[in-house]
Protein backbone atom coordinates (compact mmCIF):
# COMPACT_ATOMS: atom_id res chain seq x y z
CA UNK A 1 0.00 0.00 0.00
CA UNK A 2 1.30 3.46 -0.89
CA UNK A 3 0.96 5.64 2.22
CA UNK A 4 1.84 8.85 0.42
CA UNK A 5 -0.86 11.49 0.26
CA UNK A 6 -1.46 13.17 -3.14
CA UNK A 7 0.57 16.17 -1.99
CA UNK A 8 3.43 14.20 -0.45
CA UNK A 9 6.95 14.88 -1.63
CA UNK A 10 8.67 12.03 -3.43
CA UNK A 11 12.13 13.59 -3.49
CA UNK A 12 14.51 10.63 -3.69
CA UNK A 13 17.15 12.62 -1.81
CA UNK A 14 15.12 12.44 1.41
CA UNK A 15 16.77 9.87 3.65
CA UNK A 16 14.90 6.96 5.18
CA UNK A 17 14.87 7.06 8.97
CA UNK A 18 13.56 5.27 12.04
CA UNK A 19 12.28 7.45 14.88
CA UNK A 20 13.03 6.04 18.33
CA UNK A 21 10.74 8.01 20.67
CA UNK A 22 11.23 7.48 24.42
CA UNK A 23 8.83 8.79 27.07
CA UNK A 24 10.91 10.45 29.80
CA UNK A 25 8.02 12.01 31.73
CA UNK A 26 8.04 12.39 35.50
CA UNK A 27 6.65 8.93 36.19
CA UNK A 28 9.78 7.36 34.66
CA UNK A 29 12.15 9.10 37.08
CA UNK A 30 14.51 6.52 38.65
CA UNK A 31 12.22 3.60 37.65
CA UNK A 32 14.73 0.82 37.00
CA UNK A 33 12.23 -1.63 35.50
CA UNK A 34 11.27 0.94 32.86
CA UNK A 35 14.71 2.16 31.87
CA UNK A 36 16.21 -1.33 31.74
CA UNK A 37 13.59 -2.31 29.14
CA UNK A 38 14.27 0.91 27.22
CA UNK A 39 17.95 -0.06 27.16
CA UNK A 40 17.12 -3.54 25.84
CA UNK A 41 14.95 -2.11 23.09
CA UNK A 42 17.54 0.52 22.17
CA UNK A 43 20.30 -2.11 21.97
CA UNK A 44 18.08 -4.25 19.75
CA UNK A 45 17.51 -1.36 17.34
CA UNK A 46 21.21 -0.47 17.23
CA UNK A 47 21.92 -4.09 16.33
CA UNK A 48 19.19 -4.33 13.71
CA UNK A 49 19.57 -0.95 12.02
CA UNK A 50 22.39 1.39 11.18
CA UNK A 51 22.72 4.01 13.97
CA UNK A 52 22.81 6.65 11.24
CA UNK A 53 19.22 5.74 10.31
CA UNK A 54 17.91 6.07 13.87
CA UNK A 55 16.71 9.45 15.16
CA UNK A 56 16.40 9.34 18.98
CA UNK A 57 13.86 11.67 20.57
CA UNK A 58 12.76 12.19 24.17
CA UNK A 59 9.19 13.26 24.82
CA UNK A 60 7.24 14.43 27.86
CA UNK A 61 5.55 17.85 28.02
CA UNK A 62 7.80 18.72 25.09
CA UNK A 63 9.84 16.82 22.52
CA UNK A 64 13.61 16.97 22.17
CA UNK A 65 15.74 15.38 19.47
CA UNK A 66 18.92 14.00 21.02
CA UNK A 67 22.11 12.27 19.98
CA UNK A 68 22.77 8.61 20.65
CA UNK A 69 25.14 9.53 23.46
CA UNK A 70 22.54 11.84 25.03
CA UNK A 71 19.92 9.09 24.94
CA UNK A 72 22.40 6.65 26.48
CA UNK A 73 23.09 9.16 29.25
CA UNK A 74 19.37 9.65 29.95
CA UNK A 75 18.90 5.89 30.18
CA UNK A 76 21.87 5.52 32.51
CA UNK A 77 20.66 8.31 34.80
CA UNK A 78 17.03 7.14 34.63
CA UNK A 79 16.11 10.77 34.22
CA UNK A 80 12.51 11.88 33.88
CA UNK A 81 10.31 14.93 34.31
CA UNK A 82 7.23 16.68 32.96
CA UNK A 83 3.95 15.36 31.62
CA UNK A 84 2.93 12.83 28.97
CA UNK A 85 2.07 14.64 25.72
CA UNK A 86 2.01 12.12 22.87
CA UNK A 87 0.75 14.92 20.62
CA UNK A 88 4.30 16.27 20.58
CA UNK A 89 5.42 13.07 18.85
CA UNK A 90 2.52 13.30 16.39
CA UNK A 91 3.44 16.91 15.57
CA UNK A 92 7.10 16.01 15.09
CA UNK A 93 6.23 13.22 12.67
CA UNK A 94 3.74 15.19 10.57
CA UNK A 95 6.03 18.22 10.44
CA UNK A 96 9.01 16.26 9.14
CA UNK A 97 7.85 13.02 7.49
CA UNK A 98 7.86 13.52 3.73
CA UNK A 99 9.45 16.94 4.11
CA UNK A 100 12.84 16.54 5.83
CA UNK A 101 13.04 12.75 5.75
CA UNK A 102 10.96 9.64 5.13
CA UNK A 103 9.98 7.78 8.30
CA UNK A 104 10.05 4.04 7.62
CA UNK A 105 9.19 3.09 11.18
CA UNK A 106 8.47 4.58 14.60
CA UNK A 107 9.26 2.93 17.90
CA UNK A 108 7.32 4.74 20.61
CA UNK A 109 8.02 3.75 24.21
CA UNK A 110 5.98 4.75 27.26
CA UNK A 111 5.20 3.73 30.81
CA UNK A 112 1.87 5.52 30.98
CA UNK A 113 -1.35 6.56 29.33
CA UNK A 114 -3.02 9.72 28.07
CA UNK A 115 -6.48 11.26 28.13
CA UNK A 116 -9.12 10.74 25.46
CA UNK A 117 -8.73 14.42 24.56
CA UNK A 118 -5.01 13.89 23.94
CA UNK A 119 -5.74 10.85 21.77
CA UNK A 120 -8.24 12.87 19.72
CA UNK A 121 -5.69 15.68 19.36
CA UNK A 122 -3.14 13.19 18.00
CA UNK A 123 -5.73 11.85 15.53
CA UNK A 124 -6.42 15.38 14.27
CA UNK A 125 -2.71 16.13 13.94
CA UNK A 126 -2.15 13.02 11.83
CA UNK A 127 -5.20 13.66 9.64
CA UNK A 128 -4.26 17.31 9.07
CA UNK A 129 -0.63 16.38 8.45
CA UNK A 130 -1.43 13.89 5.70
CA UNK A 131 -3.86 16.37 4.15
CA UNK A 132 -1.04 18.91 4.01
CA UNK A 133 1.57 16.68 2.42
CA UNK A 134 3.07 14.64 5.25
CA UNK A 135 3.58 10.93 4.71
CA UNK A 136 1.64 8.47 6.84
CA UNK A 137 3.91 6.33 9.01
CA UNK A 138 3.84 2.81 7.55
CA UNK A 139 5.03 0.83 10.58
CA UNK A 140 4.76 1.29 14.34
CA UNK A 141 6.30 -0.57 17.24
CA UNK A 142 4.70 0.51 20.52
CA UNK A 143 6.29 -0.58 23.80
CA UNK A 144 4.44 -0.43 27.13
CA UNK A 145 7.24 -0.82 29.65
CA UNK A 146 7.56 -0.42 33.41
CA UNK A 147 5.50 -1.31 36.48
CA UNK A 148 2.27 0.60 35.85
CA UNK A 149 0.36 -1.64 33.36
CA UNK A 150 -0.87 1.23 31.17
CA UNK A 151 -3.77 0.98 28.74
CA UNK A 152 -3.50 1.39 24.96
CA UNK A 153 -4.25 5.12 24.79
CA UNK A 154 -0.71 6.10 23.74
CA UNK A 155 -0.68 3.30 21.17
CA UNK A 156 -4.04 4.21 19.61
CA UNK A 157 -3.36 7.22 17.36
CA UNK A 158 -0.03 5.88 16.11
CA UNK A 159 -1.07 2.30 15.31
CA UNK A 160 -4.60 2.58 13.95
CA UNK A 161 -3.52 3.07 10.32
CA UNK A 162 -0.20 1.21 10.18
CA UNK A 163 1.46 -2.15 10.45
CA UNK A 164 1.86 -2.56 14.19
CA UNK A 165 3.67 -4.50 16.87
CA UNK A 166 2.65 -3.88 20.48
CA UNK A 167 4.99 -5.02 23.24
CA UNK A 168 4.64 -5.26 26.98
CA UNK A 169 7.46 -5.92 29.42
CA UNK A 170 7.89 -9.59 28.64
CA UNK A 171 6.16 -10.35 25.37
CA UNK A 172 4.59 -9.22 22.12
CA UNK A 173 0.96 -8.44 22.92
CA UNK A 174 -0.21 -8.14 19.33
CA UNK A 175 0.93 -7.80 15.73
CA UNK A 176 -1.09 -6.93 12.67
CA UNK A 177 -1.70 -4.66 9.71
CA UNK A 178 -4.26 -1.90 10.19
CA UNK A 179 -3.51 0.01 7.00
CA UNK A 180 -6.87 -1.02 5.48
CA UNK A 181 -10.11 0.03 7.18
CA UNK A 182 -12.07 -3.16 7.92
CA UNK A 183 -15.48 -1.66 7.13
CA UNK A 184 -14.53 -0.58 3.61
CA UNK A 185 -11.71 -2.93 2.57
CA UNK A 186 -13.67 -6.05 1.61
CA UNK A 187 -12.16 -8.09 4.45
CA UNK A 188 -15.60 -8.97 5.81
CA UNK A 189 -16.90 -9.93 2.36
CA UNK A 190 -14.18 -12.60 2.15
CA UNK A 191 -15.74 -14.44 5.12
CA UNK A 192 -18.18 -16.87 3.52
CA UNK A 193 -18.57 -19.60 6.15
CA UNK A 194 -18.28 -19.96 9.94
CA UNK A 195 -14.93 -21.71 9.46
CA UNK A 196 -13.65 -18.62 7.63
CA UNK A 197 -14.58 -16.53 10.67
CA UNK A 198 -13.05 -18.99 13.13
CA UNK A 199 -9.80 -19.11 11.16
CA UNK A 200 -9.45 -15.33 10.83
CA UNK A 201 -11.02 -14.20 14.09
CA UNK A 202 -7.91 -13.43 16.16
CA UNK A 203 -6.26 -11.41 13.37
CA UNK A 204 -9.53 -9.62 12.58
CA UNK A 205 -10.13 -8.84 16.25
CA UNK A 206 -6.66 -7.32 16.66
CA UNK A 207 -7.12 -5.07 13.64
CA UNK A 208 -10.60 -3.94 14.68
CA UNK A 209 -9.44 -3.25 18.24
CA UNK A 210 -6.43 -1.19 17.14
CA UNK A 211 -8.32 0.78 14.48
CA UNK A 212 -11.13 1.67 16.89
CA UNK A 213 -9.36 2.26 20.21
CA UNK A 214 -11.34 4.96 22.00
CA UNK A 215 -13.84 5.24 19.14
CA UNK A 216 -17.41 4.24 18.32
CA UNK A 217 -17.70 2.93 14.76
CA UNK A 218 -21.38 2.42 13.93
CA UNK A 219 -20.67 1.71 10.25
CA UNK A 220 -18.45 -1.23 11.16
CA UNK A 221 -20.99 -2.43 13.73
CA UNK A 222 -23.65 -2.59 11.03
CA UNK A 223 -21.31 -4.47 8.68
CA UNK A 224 -20.53 -7.01 11.42
CA UNK A 225 -24.23 -7.61 12.09
CA UNK A 226 -24.75 -8.14 8.36
CA UNK A 227 -21.93 -10.69 8.46
CA UNK A 228 -23.59 -12.47 11.38
CA UNK A 229 -26.87 -12.74 9.47
CA UNK A 230 -25.07 -14.17 6.42
CA UNK A 231 -23.30 -16.76 8.53
CA UNK A 232 -26.49 -17.75 10.38
CA UNK A 233 -28.22 -18.22 7.02
CA UNK A 234 -25.31 -20.43 5.94
CA UNK A 235 -25.59 -22.49 9.14
CA UNK A 236 -29.32 -23.01 8.57
CA UNK A 237 -28.62 -24.17 5.01
CA UNK A 238 -25.83 -26.49 6.19
CA UNK A 239 -28.06 -27.99 8.88
CA UNK A 240 -30.72 -28.78 6.29
CA UNK A 241 -28.07 -30.41 4.13
CA UNK A 242 -26.80 -32.56 7.01
CA UNK A 243 -30.31 -33.65 7.98
CA UNK A 244 -30.99 -34.68 4.41
CA UNK A 245 -27.81 -36.74 4.36
CA UNK A 246 -28.72 -38.43 7.66
CA UNK A 247 -32.19 -39.22 6.38
CA UNK A 248 -30.69 -40.71 3.23
CA UNK A 249 -28.40 -42.97 5.28
CA UNK A 250 -31.31 -43.88 7.57
CA UNK A 251 -30.83 -47.10 9.49
CA UNK A 252 -27.06 -47.09 9.00
CA UNK A 253 -26.83 -44.97 12.17
CA UNK A 254 -29.90 -46.38 13.96
CA UNK A 255 -28.06 -48.58 16.45
CA UNK A 256 -31.19 -49.70 18.32
CA UNK A 257 -33.44 -49.97 15.31
CA UNK A 258 -35.90 -47.60 16.97
CA UNK A 259 -35.93 -45.00 14.21
CA UNK A 260 -33.70 -42.59 16.20
CA UNK A 261 -30.33 -41.51 14.78
CA UNK A 262 -27.74 -40.37 17.36
CA UNK A 263 -24.95 -38.12 16.08
CA UNK A 264 -23.43 -37.15 19.45
CA UNK A 265 -20.80 -39.80 20.35
CA UNK A 266 -22.02 -39.94 23.95
CA UNK A 267 -25.65 -40.37 22.88
CA UNK A 268 -24.58 -43.05 20.44
CA UNK A 269 -22.57 -45.00 23.02
CA UNK A 270 -25.38 -44.90 25.58
CA UNK A 271 -27.94 -45.94 22.99
CA UNK A 272 -25.78 -48.94 22.16
CA UNK A 273 -25.38 -49.83 25.85
CA UNK A 274 -21.63 -49.16 25.84
CA UNK A 275 -21.20 -47.34 29.15
CA UNK A 276 -17.39 -47.33 29.02
CA UNK A 277 -17.38 -45.74 25.57
CA UNK A 278 -19.72 -43.03 26.90
CA UNK A 279 -17.38 -42.37 29.83
CA UNK A 280 -14.37 -42.20 27.49
CA UNK A 281 -16.18 -39.79 25.17
CA UNK A 282 -17.15 -37.63 28.15
CA UNK A 283 -13.59 -37.54 29.45
CA UNK A 284 -12.37 -36.50 26.02
CA UNK A 285 -14.92 -33.68 25.95
CA UNK A 286 -13.96 -32.54 29.46
CA UNK A 287 -10.27 -32.49 28.48
CA UNK A 288 -11.18 -30.31 25.51
CA UNK A 289 -13.10 -27.88 27.72
CA UNK A 290 -10.29 -27.70 30.28
CA UNK A 291 -7.75 -26.95 27.56
CA UNK A 292 -9.74 -24.59 25.37
CA UNK A 293 -12.67 -23.36 27.50
CA UNK A 294 -16.41 -23.72 27.09
CA UNK A 295 -16.26 -22.32 23.57
CA UNK A 296 -14.55 -25.52 22.41
CA UNK A 297 -17.86 -27.38 22.65
CA UNK A 298 -20.22 -24.60 21.60
CA UNK A 299 -22.47 -25.27 18.68
CA UNK A 300 -21.55 -23.35 15.54
CA UNK A 301 -24.30 -20.74 15.78
CA UNK A 302 -23.49 -19.84 19.37
CA UNK A 303 -19.80 -19.58 18.54
CA UNK A 304 -20.47 -17.26 15.61
CA UNK A 305 -22.75 -15.07 17.75
CA UNK A 306 -20.16 -14.87 20.54
CA UNK A 307 -17.36 -13.91 18.17
CA UNK A 308 -19.41 -11.28 16.35
CA UNK A 309 -20.49 -9.83 19.72
CA UNK A 310 -16.84 -9.49 20.70
CA UNK A 311 -16.01 -7.72 17.43
CA UNK A 312 -18.99 -5.39 17.88
CA UNK A 313 -17.77 -4.55 21.39
CA UNK A 314 -14.31 -3.82 19.99
CA UNK A 315 -15.65 -1.15 17.63
CA UNK A 316 -18.39 0.39 19.80
CA UNK A 317 -17.26 0.50 23.43
CA UNK A 318 -14.68 3.24 22.92
CA UNK A 319 -12.25 1.47 25.24
CA UNK A 320 -8.46 1.54 25.50
CA UNK A 321 -8.35 -1.62 27.63
CA UNK A 322 -5.41 -3.90 26.94
CA UNK A 323 -7.53 -7.01 27.47
CA UNK A 324 -9.33 -6.43 24.18
CA UNK A 325 -6.20 -7.57 22.34
CA UNK A 326 -5.81 -10.80 24.28
CA UNK A 327 -7.24 -14.09 23.11
CA UNK A 328 -9.91 -15.70 25.31
CA UNK A 329 -7.40 -18.35 26.34
CA UNK A 330 -4.86 -15.68 27.32
CA UNK A 331 -7.51 -13.81 29.31
CA UNK A 332 -8.36 -16.96 31.25
CA UNK A 333 -4.69 -17.70 31.90
CA UNK A 334 -4.10 -14.14 33.09
CA UNK A 335 -7.08 -14.29 35.42
CA UNK A 336 -6.07 -17.66 36.83
CA UNK A 337 -2.51 -16.46 37.38
CA UNK A 338 -3.50 -13.26 39.19
CA UNK A 339 -3.48 -13.92 42.95
CA UNK A 340 -5.14 -10.59 43.70
CA UNK A 341 -7.88 -10.93 41.09
CA UNK A 342 -10.54 -11.30 43.79
CA UNK A 343 -12.05 -14.34 42.09
CA UNK A 344 -12.60 -17.16 44.61
CA UNK A 345 -11.91 -20.78 43.84
CA UNK A 346 -14.91 -22.73 42.59
CA UNK A 347 -16.84 -24.47 45.36
CA UNK A 348 -18.82 -27.64 44.68
CA UNK A 349 -21.83 -28.07 46.96
CA UNK A 350 -23.70 -31.30 47.66
CA UNK A 351 -27.40 -30.78 48.35
CA UNK A 352 -30.29 -33.14 49.01
CA UNK A 353 -33.06 -33.07 46.44
CA UNK A 354 -36.41 -34.24 47.91
CA UNK A 355 -37.57 -35.30 44.45
CA UNK A 356 -34.48 -37.42 43.84
CA UNK A 357 -33.88 -39.69 46.86
CA UNK A 358 -31.18 -41.78 45.17
CA UNK A 359 -27.49 -40.98 45.36
CA UNK A 360 -26.17 -39.40 42.21
CA UNK A 361 -22.78 -39.28 40.60
CA UNK A 362 -21.00 -37.64 37.68
CA UNK A 363 -19.84 -37.73 34.85
CA UNK A 364 -21.96 -38.30 31.78
CA UNK A 365 -22.77 -35.21 29.76
CA UNK A 366 -25.35 -35.42 27.03
CA UNK A 367 -25.59 -31.75 26.08
CA UNK A 368 -22.31 -30.82 24.42
CA UNK A 369 -22.99 -27.07 24.61
CA UNK A 370 -22.68 -26.84 28.39
CA UNK A 371 -20.04 -27.23 31.07
CA UNK A 372 -19.60 -30.98 31.57
CA UNK A 373 -21.81 -32.03 34.47
CA UNK A 374 -24.86 -34.27 34.28
CA UNK A 375 -25.91 -36.41 37.24
CA UNK A 376 -26.71 -40.09 36.77
CA UNK A 377 -27.97 -42.67 39.24
CA UNK A 378 -25.43 -44.90 40.92
CA UNK A 379 -24.76 -48.09 38.96
CA UNK A 380 -27.36 -47.24 36.34
CA UNK A 381 -27.11 -45.84 32.87
CA UNK A 382 -28.97 -42.63 32.29
CA UNK A 383 -31.18 -44.20 29.62
CA UNK A 384 -32.27 -47.05 31.92
CA UNK A 385 -34.79 -44.85 33.75
CA UNK A 386 -35.18 -41.77 31.61
CA UNK A 387 -35.94 -41.12 27.98
CA UNK A 388 -33.20 -39.56 25.90
CA UNK A 389 -33.55 -35.79 25.34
Amino acid sequence: MDNRSPKAKTDKQLRDVIVFAVDDSGSTYTVASYWSKVQEQYDAYLSQYSPARIIPVLWNSKLTTVTHSQLAETIAKRAGGGGTRASNVATYLTTNNGHLFNVNKVCIITDGQISTAEVELCDRIFADGVANGALAVPEIEACLFGPYNPDLSVVAPFARAAKFTIRTNDSVLAEGDATLAVESSGLLDEIKTPDDLFERFEDLNRIIVVQNLGKTNQKLRDRLLELQKRLMDWIAWDNRRKLAELAARGGANDELGDGVVYTNPIHRALAAGDYQAAVDATRSMIDTVLEHGDEAVEDTGKRVARMIARLVDACTLGSFAIGALQSRRAQRATLAAAPDSGVPAAVVEEKDDPDMPSKFECPIMLDDTQVPVLLITTNKHYHDDYSMP
